[in-house]
């Protein structure tokens, strides 16, 4: 549901854009230019590149997270031990294990 509505209003912001282009142009007389197509296929390929950059985001952290959870599912270490390999990855230092 909820993300199904911000898909939509994303979907008609970039309608509203591209009607608005037009608008613009036709108000200032450079309808059907060059520089109005110009213009128009710039706005569509910045928002092909933002819509990949969503998707390709959304479907690696999805992956990230099922690996993460397969990991912590396949590993039967107790919560300190957990705590200090996340530590580990994260580059903290792990005090009892320098000395």
């Amino acid at each position: 549901g909820h993300r199904l509505g911000g898909v939509t209003l994303l979907a008609c912001g970039f309608w509203q854009m591209d009607s608005g282009i037009k608008l613009y142009a036709i108000k200032f007389n450079g309808a059907g230019s060059s520089q109005e197509n110009s213009v128009i296929l710039g706005y569509w390929v910045w928002i092909g590149f933002v819509v990949a950059m969503l998707v390709i985001g959304g479907v690696y952290f999805k992956l990230l997270r099922s690996e993460m959870k397969s990991v912590d599912q396949n590993d039967d270490g107790s919560k300190e031990e957990q705590v200090g390999r996340t530590a580990r990855i994260s580059g903290e230092v792990d005090e009892e294990a320098d000395a």
